[in-house]
């Protein structure tokens, strides 16, 4: 699609929100400041239990072992030995060291 510099400008300003005005994505029923609240009232009006919390003590192999029935730290190729963890890597956002 070719547009002038007119039609790109227009609508590329409909997507900027004028002043004072906030994204509505950061409210609503899943927003942040009350996300909590939000799901234990939608839970009552189901009535469905909360979620058992996880062990604290699980590592995030056991995690997705008990979620998922799938071992992580099985070889891909093989199925029969067991991966290890040598270095744990850097977080993503953590940035370079």
């Amino acid at each position: 699609m070719t547009l002038t510099a007119e039609q790109f400008m227009a609508r590329f300003l409909l997507h900027i929100l004028p002043g004072r005005f906030a994204k509505i994505r950061y409210f609503g029923w899943l927003g942040a400041r009350n996300k909590r609240t939000a799901l234990a009232g939608i839970r009552a009006m189901l009535g469905a239990d909360p979620p058992e919390a996880p062990p604290s003590d699980e590592t995030p192999a056991e995690r997705i072992l008990r979620l998922t029935s799938i071992d992580v730290t099985r070889c891909p190729i093989c199925k029969t030995g067991h991966l290890t963890c040598m270095t744990p890597l850097p977080r993503a956002r953590d940035g370079p060291t």
